[in-house]
């Protein structure tokens, strides 16, 4: 009985994640809204993860307020979304700048060639060590 209870919430939980999913947002504050849906989180789990107040983003999700680039920065990580996505969605990234990918990504991807060869993780490692240290 408590097994057929699990699998029933769990369907449930995949339908609604797959619904809200269907329709493309309209703008930044819905997808949000579906965002956070998605991965379960009430508007208080997600100020505490995040940082940003309860109250910010529930504005946010009513339209009462606009997200900062800097706040959509603080809740990509927390929605599983990347931050320039949320950037494009918020209208915050100029058209032809949204094909920039980070370095970071580029080097965390699982498969990663250079002159046929893929690039083990030591390597990638010593990468983003010397980019790192680049910046000094």
């Amino acid at each position: 009985m408590w097994r057929t209870k699990t699998l029933c919430k769990k369907l449930k939980q995949e339908l609604l994640n797959h619904k809200l999913m269907i329709d493309e947002p309209k703008n930044i504050h819905q997808y949000i809204h579906l965002l956070r849906l998605n991965q379960g989180l009430s508007i208080q789990e997600l100020a505490k993860k995040s940082g940003v107040s309860a109250s910010f983003i529930s504005r946010i999700e009513t339209q009462d307020r606009n997200p900062s680039s800097k706040t959509l920065e603080k809740l990509a990580p927390h929605l599983k979304i990347n931050y320039l996505k949320l950037l494009e969605v918020a209208n915050l990234l100029a058209k032809e700048n949204s094909e920039v990918v980070h370095l970071e990504e580029v080097l965390n991807h699982a498969n990663l060639y250079w002159q046929g060869k893929i690039i083990n993780e030591e390597m990638r490692r010593l990468l983003l060590h010397s980019m790192a240290h680049q910046e000094d």
